[in-house]
């Protein structure tokens, strides 16, 4: 049974949106095209991983003793996680889940998160299938996030799959539009225990591995190519067709 998640409310610093190009200027440079393709892979990966994990570690903790609660491995879910009444939590820089008194595994589990437009649902016991992430409604959202199991410090490990579109006018008078595919690799990214973040702007770059890339066209013509690229399991690097020739 596929259980759905809604969740309530906007965040309205999670609104601005670094679009490839607004109409009246052009945003065709390295930091604007760095800006844009990090909102869209914060937007199509990151919160969706973050989404996630934040739900899985509260289950851990409802899951768990008084004296298990007390062990290093629940370090941060007793800093993070706050018990507001019988079924609804508070989680720091996340907000508040109403489990509804139900296990997230249950099948009929109906956990609503209160803190920001987000609509996605259970697809199989490790998968979740998210369609939309902020009230971007010119855009199509697509992204699994997948529970693969734990690394050796005990932090839980996401495959995460993307692909979506964005189109933005070129220009008012002409008519004229940029075509942006957003996607992510060859089998997804992982992305290591994604926490949740005080400030759109100050996302914490989780470890991982994989390409978040995104390419451009107009009217059937390639333009530019963006990605951001996973090295040393660690380190999230940007280049683009601007860079790469120099």
């Amino acid at each position: 049974m596929k259980r759905s998640f809604i969740a309530l409310g906007i965040c309205a610093t999670l609104l601005c949106s670094c679009k490839l190009d607004n109409g009246s200027e052009s945003k065709h440079d390295v930091t604007r095209m760095q800006n844009y393709t990090w909102e869209m892979l914060v937007s199509n990966v990151l919160i969706p991983a973050e989404t996630v994990n934040s739900l899985m570690m509260l289950d851990e903790y409802m899951a768990a003793g008084k004296e298990e609660r007390q062990g290093d491995a629940f370090a941060w879910h007793r800093e993070n996680i706050f018990q507001e009444d019988e079924t609804t939590f508070f989680i720091e820089n996340f907000g508040n889940v109403d489990t509804n008194g139900k296990r997230l595994a249950e099948a009929d589990s109906q956990w609503e998160v209160k803190n920001g437009s987000r609509i996605f649902e259970r697809t199989s016991e490790d998968s979740w299938k998210f369609t939309k992430v902020f009230s971007y409604e010119e855009m199509e959202i697509s992204t699994t996030v997948t529970y693969t199991g734990k690394d050796s410090k005990g932090r839980n490990i996401f495959n995460v799959e993307a692909y979506s579109t964005d189109t933005c006018t070129v220009s008012r008078h002409s008519g004229k539009t940029v075509n942006a595919t957003i996607f992510t690799g060859e089998g997804g990214m992982t992305i290591i225990n994604p926490l949740p973040y005080s400030s759109h702007y100050n996302v914490p770059e989780p470890e991982g591995s994989g390409i978040f890339r995104i390419e451009t066209d107009t009217d059937g013509s390639s333009l530019d190519w963006m990605e951001f690229r996973y090295y040393h399991g660690k380190d999230l690097v940007f280049n683009c067709s601007l860079t790469s020739n120099l």
